[in-house]
């Protein structure tokens, strides 16, 4: 996969001119970039690739962004290699802060060992500056959201391979097999 940052163009936000009440973008991306996408991620097609985002403060430095990614791809069926339509609908929570940032620290143990809560909230993510390239975060959940084995509906990998001597005959257990090549009798 070619390098993500020259997959769609930056969608910049500076954290320091937030508005009070946050600022509400909708983001569609242009027929290069769907091309783009399309070739990095090895797709057949894509019809959109749409988000709408509400970007806010979070405590006093953070940044919250919260909304949805709407895309509409195919890609090849693992199995007949026939286009297999996927209509990609995530949400999107995350909290930036700067880095150094004491909320961005992972918790310790008295003994020093990190402190994982599996039903917590996860650690914000790090951002340099005061400048958040959004395209990042929208490309991260795109990529996550892509199903990495996409399969036709009804598609089997029996229905595809099946030998002749399954159709003519029950198969042999490994066993058998094994028995047959100990007693000189191989096929």
């Amino acid at each position: 996969m070619q390098d993500q940052a020259s997959l769609l163009k930056p969608i910049e936000i500076d954290v320091t001119r937030l508005p009070t009440k946050g600022r509400h973008m909708k983001i569609a991306i242009s027929a290069e970039e769907k091309s783009a996408l399309v070739k990095s991620f090895n797709l057949s097609d894509m019809a959109d690739f749409t988000a709408e985002l509400h970007i806010s403060r979070w405590r006093r430095d953070g940044v919250n962004i919260e909304g949805e990614l709407k895309a509409t791809i195919a890609q090849p069926c693992v199995v007949t290699l026939e286009p297999v339509t996927q209509i990609i609908s995530d949400g999107i929570a995350q909290i930036l802060v700067p880095e150094g940032s004491p909320f961005a620290k992972p918790k310790l143990d008295e003994s020093g060992e990190l402190v994982l809560d599996p039903e917590g909230a996860d650690l914000p993510d790090t951002f340099e500056g005061t400048v958040i390239d959004l395209s990042r975060i929208l490309l991260e959940v795109f990529a996550l959201s892509i199903d990495p084995h996409p399969r036709a509906v009804g598609v089997s990998l029996d229905d595809i391979y099946k030998s002749k001597a399954d159709e003519d005959e029950a198969p042999l257990s490994p066993f058998a097999v094994l028995a047959q090549l100990k007693n000189g009798k191989s096929e």
